[in-house]
């Protein structure tokens, strides 16, 4: 909960003109780093709560959206501090440079929650898969039962892995 009230505080500072315009080049831009700071906890919390047994069946049909917008944020913390980078690295201060090192390895890397996953013992097949499937349902309330949490958490990092690459050709072909 404190981590949408954050996002939702620093959406606000923006609105309000709280946070000054700068005009520093690209991820530079202190509003751009604020915009994008919030958006990332937005969509991380959304994933965490998504991923938990306290996710509100009433708001599944947005998943999809959600997803895409998450997954945007995600590929444009990596794309924007590379562009940055790359057309105006000669115009960033020390700091700012540094900031931008950083910005790029944890966007190449933020998005996969586990980079070295250990490999799943075999699951041991079940006589009657129905009636495993109606069991974890009771135990773990609705659809979404603990199995399909996981397959749908290692899906989505493959997509993030998957659009991080897309992103990073795409940066590089348009510099």
């Amino acid at each position: 909960m404190l981590g949408f009230l954050s996002a939702a505080w620093g959406f606000a500072e923006l609105a309000t003109g709280r946070i000054a315009e700068d005009r520093r080049p690209g991820f530079a831009r202190e509003r751009t780093i604020l915009w994008y700071t919030s958006s990332y906890l937005a969509g991380v919390m959304w994933l965490s709560l998504r991923l938990s047994p306290l996710y509100p069946a009433a708001l599944t049909p947005l998943d999809p959206a959600l997803c895409a917008a998450t997954i945007a944020v995600y590929v444009y913390g990596f794309v924007s501090p590379l562009r940055t980078v790359l057309v105006h690295w000669e115009e960033l201060t020390p700091t700012e440079q540094l900031r931008m090192k950083g910005m790029v390895a944890s966007g190449a890397v933020g998005p996969n929650p586990n980079p070295n996953p250990k490999p799943n013992p075999k699951p041991k097949p079940n006589p009657n898969p129905s009636e495993g499937g109606r069991r974890l349902r009771a135990q773990h309330g609705g659809p979404l039962a603990q199995g399909s949490r996981l397959v749908g958490a290692r899906a989505l990092t493959l997509t993030l892995t998957l659009a991080l690459a897309l992103a990073l050709a795409l940066a590089l072909t348009l510099n």
